[in-house]
């Protein structure tokens, strides 16, 4: 089993056993989402995976990481998984292009509950329908990703274990899910996301019969398990306080106070005007910037300091190569003189 941040927690990890525990980021989104504030859109997600790419992270199944569990393989220096819930019709438009352009591939989790619906009838056209067909994740399959279960009809794990103690219900959803995976992509899934924040004991006991592992997904420090919200650290057995929580109070956040607006505009302004209203300027070039959060106590908080660290790191590597790069401008300007 693995927790949100890749945690391996099985005891009989060969890896373990040679390596030591390790951690492992997974990010995890259902596509991209043009009604949030502000919206998850392609141009966002970009952004988010060029930052990842820059950082040298390399993206890595549940295949790769089973094998280097057993000691049968290395990871990459720097491993990171990219999870998606939900076969959203977005992952494979929008999202796998981009990945694909930075060298990355995903592991797709699939509830097929909507697959059946959608298929109940004549297929929709592309703009009225929300899901990938079963022919648009062969084709993620056939460039790398991974398919996982997700259930049929992506129940409440925790209120379905109060109302079926059994565990019929889930194992129901499971072995349906698992049939319609085999049967239209001819895979035998060998991973499982939960559902939500959603946990249950019975859930658990027939993941771990199924699958390798059972990825949790994390939203602040509260999760619903048998029917009533536990603190995700005990369920996991990680001691100590709840970061979430922390992060949530933190004073930094809500501690700054926001200046006057300024209407005019600031450029007109001369440097006294703009020093006598507070208003500073931005670092002139990436060395500046560098220079200011190499001193930012709250970017460092932020991010960790490994991560901090690594970032300010290969900021200063894009700003030398950046020094040796002779632009068009420089061309068209000087060359002639010479």
């Amino acid at each position: 089993m693995c927790d949100l941040k890749g945690k391996v927690v099985s005891e009989d990890s060969m890896a373990e056993r040679m390596h030591g525990p390790a951690r492992i980021p997974i990010t995890m989104c259902h596509g991209l989402n043009l009604d949030r504030e502000p919206p998850f859109d392609a141009e966002r997600f970009a952004g988010h995976c060029r930052i990842v790419s820059e950082m040298g992270f390399t993206s890595i199944s549940y295949d790769q990481l089973s094998a280097w569990r057993r000691g049968e393989a290395d990871l990459p220096m720097r491993p990171i998984m990219f999870d998606f819930d939900h076969p959203t019709k977005s992952i494979h438009h929008e999202i796998h292009p981009i990945m694909q352009d930075l060298g990355f591939r995903g592991n797709l989790f699939i509830n097929t509950g909507p697959m059946e619906e959608m298929y109940s009838g004549p297929l929709p056209d592309f703009d009225a329908r929300s899901w990938m067909t079963w022919e648009e994740i062969g084709r993620l399959m056939e460039a790398g990703w991974h398919i996982g279960a997700h259930t049929h009809t992506h129940p409440n794990l925790s209120e379905l274990s109060t109302k079926d103690a059994s565990g019929d219900a889930v194992r129901a959803e499971l072995t349906k899910c698992d049939e319609i995976l085999n049967r239209e992509l001819g895979v035998e899934p060998r991973d499982f996301a939960f559902t939500g924040t959603s946990w249950s004991s019975a859930a658990e006991r027939e993941v771990q019969k199924r699958y390798r592992f059972g990825r949790l997904w994390i939203v602040g420090a509260a999760y619903q398990a048998d029917g009533r919200e536990v603190r995700y650290a005990d369920l996991a057995g990680i001691p100590g306080d709840d970061e979430a929580n922390e992060y949530l109070d933190c004073p930094k956040r809500k501690g700054y106070e926001l200046p006057d607006p300024v209407e005019e505009d600031i450029f007109e302004m001369s440097e006294e005007d703009r020093a006598g209203r507070g208003i500073a300027s931005l670092p002139g070039d990436l060395a500046e910037a560098i220079a200011v959060t190499e001193k930012s106590e709250l970017v460092r908080e932020a991010l960790g300091d490994h991560i901090f660290e690594k970032f300010v790191e290969n900021k200063k590597i894009e700003w030398d190569n950046y020094r040796k790069h002779v632009s068009q401008y420089e061309l068209d300007k000087y060359l002639p003189v010479l």
